[in-house]
């Protein structure tokens, strides 16, 4: 966590820092849910999958907004990642 970010959660109120540990638990275990999902899933969930991340990028010589793109790359890296957890 960068300084700014500790500079700004430390301004934050207890009951905001509490719902916040509460967000970030709640993203782990989605993400962790999800890499199940996928761990057991077919080929065209996979292939699914990543559409799904290509489609929420920017068209072609439009403008890609930062959070947008990284987003996209963190889809494609929780699909990449089921295979550490495939039943083969």
């Amino acid at each position: 966590m960068g300084s700014t970010q500790k500079r700004r959660e430390s301004n934050l109120s207890p009951f905001i820092e509490f719902e916040l540990m509460q967000l970030r638990a709640h993203a782990i275990a989605l993400k962790n849910l999800i890499i199940s999902v996928f761990a057991h899933g077919s080929d065209h969930v996979l292939t699914t999958g990543r559409g799904m991340a290509s489609r929420i990028l920017s068209r072609p010589g439009g403008k890609q907004p930062l959070l947008t793109a990284l987003t996209a790359a963190h889809m494609c890296d929780l699909i990449g990642r089921f295979k550490d957890f495939k039943d083969d």
